[in-house]
């Protein structure tokens, strides 16, 4: 059922929202670091740490390039994709760095 379900991205209250179901992911547009537009996600080393990995759907914790932390919302047999960075990652990290010193 999930696989066949689609999935969608919109701008909504000035956030970025993926569903599927229901709101998977909403990110503040505020938030946003960086922003790429890609034309063939095969291109990158994708490993699934949790979540979703079928033919049709990627969702979930992956390991892309060699970097872990990714989220991915995504329809692999689609063309394009968008990859967008936040600093809520990196911004919590440094705050918990700073409560533990």
């Amino acid at each position: 059922m999930i696989e066949i379900t689609p999935i969608s991205v919109r701008i909504e209250d000035g956030s970025v929202v993926c569903h599927q179901l229901r709101n998977e992911y909403v990110i503040p547009i505020d938030s946003i670091k960086s922003v790429e537009f890609g034309e063939d996600i095969h291109d990158h080393d994708i490993l699934r740490s949790s979540g979703v990995g079928m033919d049709t759907l990627l969702k979930g914790n992956f390991i892309v390039d060699g970097k872990n932390g990714c989220k991915l919302f995504l329809n692999p047999t689609e063309k394009v994709y968008i990859r967008i960075e936040t600093t809520d990652g990196q911004m919590e990290t440094e705050q918990i760095y700073e409560m533990l010193k």
